[in-house]
């Protein structure tokens, strides 16, 4: 599916967000993956949370 982004690209979100990825990709065939970000402080979450929304656009 060409809309689907791929692992990578949602990793590299998040870390343009400012978030710590903490944990590998995790597969979860067929179709999907995890990935776990962090972040310091609430007021790190609300600004990264505005990062990643305008970063996906």
């Amino acid at each position: 599916m060409d809309i689907r982004p791929r692992p990578e690209d949602c990793r590299r979100w998040l870390i343009e967000a400012g978030f710590t990825v903490a944990d590998p990709i995790v597969n979860l065939p067929p179709y999907h993956y995890g990935l776990v970000g962090r972040m310091t402080t609430k007021a790190d979450s609300h600004r990264a949370a505005i990062r990643v929304a305008q970063v996906a656009r």
